[in-house]
């Protein structure tokens, strides 16, 4: 991402950032052919227009829900979003983590250009992107406008009032303070890359149990995909009794040693009742001098992963 760390120091220099708040609308069945529900949220940054005399341009989140569907997406105030007709290049960063590209939905406009200019943004994985928001207390896009280029605004996301998903769809927000970061190596970390590519993930600190400190990890990210919690990936530091120290914290998580073992892999079973589903220990066999390992933990359901993490 070109000169993002300049631009988010700039954007920090800012000396007063004005604190937007929360706005909602409803419009019900008598007004409504489609009941719907707004929430709204101004950017607390704007930048100038590329235009003489015209307003500063501001972007807003919106969430928008029917009884069918929920919409995410950011609408621009006096510009236009410039886009590829195939969706718009778009980067967040959740509270202080790492940048992560989210992905969008195709441009709806006429026009048939590779390169367009719309007024909106429609966020992909909207009951992600909705209970992301909830968790993080602030939130940084970084969007294309036309005649400004690459541009960040910024969003306060603290105190959103929003009716929460059922449980099934619901993310676990009572593991700890939130660290987001980008999904962890897909080389390494986890089999199915096309769920590795949707995940959201944060760094999250070590739990005090003692077979966790013992271990003496370089990171636990937990990751979701689909609005449920997946998996987490504990990785070690990169010497041959970090990955001894992996492989002695799945033992004691999982009761056993592991069920199968190749070079670079072992697994374990999860119990059919039990929401641990299964382990897997993975390192590079060719890196013998410089070894690092990484344990997958699967966990369902994510409502017993604050129990599961810290036992």
């Amino acid at each position: 991402m070109k000169n993002i760390r300049s631009l988010a120091l700039a954007l920090l220099a800012v000396p007063c950032l004005a604190q937007a708040a929360w706005t909602y609308k409803t419009c019900g069945a008598d007004a409504c052919d489609i009941p719907e529900r707004l929430a709204m949220l101004q950017s607390s940054n704007s930048v100038p227009s590329a235009t003489v005399g015209k307003a500063d341009i501001r972007v807003s989140l919106v969430i928008r829900a029917t009884s069918e569907s929920i919409s995410p997406y950011l609408a621009i105030d006096n510009g236009r979003f410039r886009c590829p007709s195939t969706g718009c290049k778009v980067s967040a960063r959740f509270d202080q983590g790492e940048w992560v590209e989210v992905s969008t939905a195709p441009v709806q406009e006429s026009s048939t250009a590779p390169i367009q200019d719309t007024a909106s943004i429609h966020l992909s994985q909207p009951k992600v992107m909705l209970e992301t928001i909830r968790l993080a207390r602030s939130v940084t896009f970084e969007v294309s406008v036309a005649g400004a280029g690459n541009q960040q605004f910024l969003f306060d996301t603290s105190g959103l009032d929003w009716p929460p998903l059922p449980v099934e769809a619901k993310l676990d927000a009572g593991i700890g303070e939130q660290k987001w970061a980008a999904p962890p190596s897909l080389s390494l970390s986890d089999p199915s890359p096309a769920k590795g590519a949707d995940a959201v993930c944060y760094a999250a600190p070590t739990p005090k149990d003692s077979h966790w400190q013992a271990a003496k990890l370089a990171r636990i990210s937990y990751c979701f995909a689909e609005s449920r919690f997946s998996y987490a990936v504990v990785e070690s530091a990169s010497t041959a009794a970090g990955v001894a120290a992996l492989r002695q914290l799945a033992v004691a998580l999982m009761g056993r040693k592991a069920d199968t073992t190749r070079p670079g892999d072992e697994n374990w079973r999860g119990a059919v009742d039990d929401n641990l589903v299964g382990a897997t220990l993975r390192r590079d066999p060719n890196k013998q001098d410089s070894p690092s390992g990484v344990l997958v933990i699967h966990y369902t359901p994510m409502e017993n992963l604050t129990e599961k993490m810290t036992r």
